[in-house]
């Protein structure tokens, strides 16, 4: 019986004991250095091999390549031109952000990327142009929660321009 049960295993693999072994040395590992030793260096040399070690290579290569973001402007140059627009003339500035946020959330649940929003420039107003302050931090709220991409004033400077081109982020996108 004491062989038997020597070589006998449970279901996890591990061997069953008899009672008349040395628990001490069998728990130290004494007896067996020769054994661990073997199967330490069987594994080591396993997990050198040079199949090894390219596989671990092309993994660590292809880990950096999708870490590495696209640049903002990289992605806006694969967009669409502008598919729809907002006019925003003569809105109070209530109201233009309301219709702001209806229409780019309306847009992106339609799938759309590109799209323009005119505010005018202010020329025909008492106190100048309103609009652009009020539809930039609307813009500013919906890029931070992740609906818009960016946004780009059309003549490069908020000053100088009447519309701005915002760039939702697709389906796809919210995903990163």
């Amino acid at each position: 019986m004491h062989d038997r049960r020597k070589n006998k295993l449970t279901r996890s693999g591990i061997p069953l004991l008899d009672p008349s072994d040395d628990l001490a040395a069998h728990f130290l590992g004494e007896g067996k250095e020769d054994h661990a030793e073997e199967d330490f260096t069987k594994l080591l040399e396993a997990s050198l091999s040079a199949e090894n070690v390219r596989r671990a290579r092309g993994e660590k290569e292809g880990v950096q390549q999708r870490q590495q973001p696209v640049p903002v402007a990289e992605q806006v140059r694969q967009y669409p031109s502008v598919q729809d627009e907002l006019d925003l003339h003569g809105l109070p500035s209530a109201d233009a952000a309301a219709q702001t946020r209806i229409f780019l959330l309306d847009a992106a649940r339609r799938g759309f990327k590109t799209l323009r929003i005119i505010t005018g420039k202010g020329l025909h107003s008492e106190r100048g142009s309103v609009l652009r302050d009020i539809i930039e931090q609307v813009l500013v709220e919906l890029k931070r929660t992740g609906v818009a991409l960016t946004f780009v004033w059309e003549k490069q400077a908020k000053t100088k321009s009447g519309s701005v081109l915002v760039y939702l982020k697709g389906r796809e996108d919210s995903a990163r």
